[in-house]
């Protein structure tokens, strides 16, 4: 799905983007992959100008990010946390670092 969204995204079609993004964090396995793909909708909305748009995704992401045991995350899991932080860097610096330093 989130390959979709990117896909539609660089077609200009923000709604089709933006509804992909959405399943994808609503089909999200755990609460490690709805960050990340709520941090991708966030990158979506930056790509697109909408900073008010990224700001809320990224604010959600944090929200559900916040209470993970991130040390405990397998695989790929932790990529969610640089997706996060790299959308963070323009949106909030502050919390940008500290989702990186976990």
């Amino acid at each position: 799905m989130e390959t979709e969204a990117w896909n539609c995204a660089h077609d200009g079609n923000r709604a089709a983007a933006f509804r992909f993004g959405r399943r994808s964090a609503e089909l999200a396995p755990n609460d490690y992959w709805y960050v990340w793909a709520t941090s991708q909708r966030a990158a979506i909305a930056k790509a697109f100008g909408n900073m008010d748009a990224a700001r809320e995704h990224a604010a959600e992401a944090v929200h559900r990010a916040r209470p993970l045991d991130w040390g405990r995350a397998i695989d790929d899991n932790r990529t969610a946390l640089l997706c996060l932080a790299e959308v963070l860097a323009d949106t909030d610096p502050a919390v940008a670092t500290e989702m990186f330093l976990r």
